[in-house]
């Protein structure tokens, strides 16, 4: 089993709804901002069109609100200690500067006023691309209703 299969698989075991999943893609030269959309796409994901550049910061807002809550029904699902764990190792799998995507908006760590730009066929979906110069880390949450 390999990291981030036996990740997803202790995420989901924690939050105990939806589905997680964490794909992670190589390449020997830079990865390009579509090439990774299409990643998602050959990977049987929808290819959302409204995938966007996020700071550090609303990266991680969103991934606490992901893992901590139901996204359906805002139940409490884990401890911010709890996920600020994973996001550690999920950062520490990656080398060099960091950039973060989403398609999902207007979502922190307590609400979510926004929308996203569903690549999932699950009533409610979030993705974060994490991407350094060489591999895209993406990470969805899937949740039904």
């Amino acid at each position: 089993m390999n990291m981030f299969t036996e990740l997803s698989k202790r995420i989901l075991e924690k939050r105990n709804c939806g589905n997680v999943s964490i794909l992670k893609f190589e390449s020997q030269t830079q990865i390009e901002g579509s090439e990774f959309v299409n990643f998602l796409s050959i990977n049987g994901f929808e290819g959302s069109t409204s995938i966007q550049k996020v700071a550090a910061s609303k990266a991680l807002n969103i991934f606490g609100y992901i893992l901590t809550k139901d996204m359906a029904h805002k139940i409490p699902l884990m401890s911010e200690v709890e996920m600020k764990g994973y996001w550690k190792e999920i950062i520490g799998s990656l080398d060099g500067k960091i950039d973060y995507y989403t398609n999902t908006s207007e979502m922190d760590l307590t609400n979510w006023t926004g929308s996203y730009d569903p690549i999932t066929d699950s009533t409610f979906d979030s993705c974060i691309i994490f991407k350094d110069s060489n591999s895209a880390l993406v990470f969805i949450v899937e949740d039904e209703d």
